[in-house]
C-alpha cells in the first residue's frame, strides 16, 4: 500500500500513461471497489444457514464474480485505459449477499442462478476482449499461419 499511495505517477512516461486515470483519488477508488467486493464476498459466503450443496455454489459465484473484476482491472491496465468497475457482477453478488441475510428466495436457488449469470456473462465478456485483441492486432484466433518461405 505504502509504494502504491507514495509513488508519483508524474514519473511515468506519457506513453506509459495512456488514458488511465492517475492520481491518489483514482488510486481510492480502486481501493474502496475492491474492499466492497471482499466486504459482500464476506458477507454471503459467511452465511450459516447452508443448503446441501450451496457452499460450492457460493463460492463458485464469488470467484467468478472476482475473476470477472479482475480479469477488466487487468484488462484496462493492459490498454491503458481508465477502470471502470463491473457493475452488473457486483449487483449480482450484492442480491446474493442481500438474500443470504434476508432469506427472501431459496439461497441455493440464488447461488445457481448467479452462477450460470456470471459463467454466461464472463463467456461473453471474454469472447468480446479476444475478438478486439485479434481484430486489433489482425489475427485470427486459434489459429497458426504456416510460414511462407
Amino acid at each position: 500500500m505504502r509504494r502504491v499511495f507514495l509513488n508519483s505517477w508524474t514519473k511515468l512516461p506519457a506513453a506509459e500513461r495512456g488514458h488511465k486515470e492517475l492520481g491518489n483519488a483514482a488510486r481510492l477508488r480502486h481501493l474502496v471497489y475492491a474492499l466492497v467486493l471482499m466486504a459482500l464476498g464476506a458477507i454471503y459466503l459467511a452465511d450459516d444457514k447452508l443448503k446441501r450443496g450451496q457452499a460450492r455454489l457460493a463460492t463458485l459465484l464469488y470467484g467468478i464474480v472476482y475473476a470477472i473484476v479482475a480479469t477488466q482491472l487487468i484488462m484496462d491496465h493492459m490498454c491503458k485505459e481508465p477502470f471502470r468497475p463491473p457493475l452488473f457482477p457486483m449487483a449480482v453478488l450484492a442480491t446474493a449477499a442481500l438474500n443470504s441475510v434476508v432469506e427472501l428466495v431459496d439461497a441455493r436457488m440464488v447461488a445457481a442462478g448467479g452462477v450460470a449469470i456470471m459463467i454466461a456473462y464472463y463467456g461473453v465478456y471474454v469472447s468480446t476482449i479476444v475478438n478486439q485483441v485479434c481484430a486489433f492486432l489482425g489475427v485470427k484466433c486459434f489459429s497458426i499461419a504456416p510460414k511462407r518461405g
